[in-house]
């Protein structure tokens, strides 16, 4: 069957690199992961959906014009001062 489908720039440059190492073809490399993906799920599985919480943000909120690295690097610098001083 042929289909259509949006991968993000990065995971396909990753994807083909690797079907490039595993010496196969892109098409091969995508059947195997959904193989993989999928193997073992059965036929009356049904996934759950989950309700998330609303969020109400003031308009001017930082968080509103951060760009996606941005969200990154201040979720990284959260992270770290919620663990700091563990483990010492």
């Amino acid at each position: 069957m042929r289909t259509t489908v949006e991968i993000p720039d990065e995971i396909f440059r990753m994807a083909k690199q690797v079907s490039l190492e595993r010496d196969c073809t892109f098409r091969e490399l995508l059947t195997d992961a959904l193989v993989h993906e999928l193997k073992g799920r059965s036929s009356s599985h049904v996934a759950r959906r989950h309700e998330l919480p609303s969020v109400i943000l003031p308009a001017d909120a930082p968080i509103l014009s951060m760009i996606p690295e941005a969200l990154a690097a201040e979720d990284v610098k959260q992270e770290v001062s919620r663990h700091a001083g563990f483990g010492h």
